[in-house]
């Protein structure tokens, strides 16, 4: 699966902290060549960086639903057997309450 947008760049990335590296290649002798000195843009990534990229990649081919987990609760649910232990419905119910109360970062 090709991700349908570019990840944003993070703040401290070397794209946005100003680590990308400009290097400028020109011939040993300009006056020996009759064209003019060529610029080439290079960028040098750290490993931080390109183990960042090779993390987004295996993220990016992560499915966003687990389709196979959606189909047994399909099917239990059809049958009448899907159940929730009451338990984990009162914690989550509580849990809203606490997350309603506190207030909200901004």
């Amino acid at each position: 699966m090709i991700p349908s947008k570019v990840p944003p760049i993070q703040p401290d990335s070397p794209i946005s902290s100003g680590k990308i590296k400009r290097q400028e290649s020109h011939p040993p002798n300009a006056s020996s060549l009759s064209a003019s000195p060529k610029t080439t843009d290079r960028l040098i990534l750290s490993q931080a960086e390109r183990e960042y990229q090779t993390l987004q990649s295996a993220i990016s081919q992560i499915p966003d639903v687990r389709q196979e987990r959606v189909e047994r609760i399909r099917q239990a649910l059809e049958a009448g057997t899907y159940q929730i232990p009451s338990e984990t419905v009162a914690k989550h119910i509580i849990q809203e309450i606490v997350k309603n109360a506190l207030p909200q970062k901004k």
